[in-house]
């Protein structure tokens, strides 16, 4: 149960970074950024969802 909502709170997390990072300009760090964050969302979303 533990282990649940802490994943729970981080995709929720990575939800809204993803969110806020997609409205700054593009630029190189960005696109870094999107993509790990887009990784861990992917993983989380596998996580809660198997």
């Amino acid at each position: 149960p533990a282990q649940a909502a802490f994943t729970v709170n981080r995709a929720l997390l990575v939800a809204r970074e993803l969110h806020l990072h997609r409205q700054t300009p593009p630029s190189p760090w960005r696109t870094t950024l999107l993509a790990a964050l887009t990784h861990d969302q992917q993983h989380l979303r596998s996580r809660l969802h198997p």
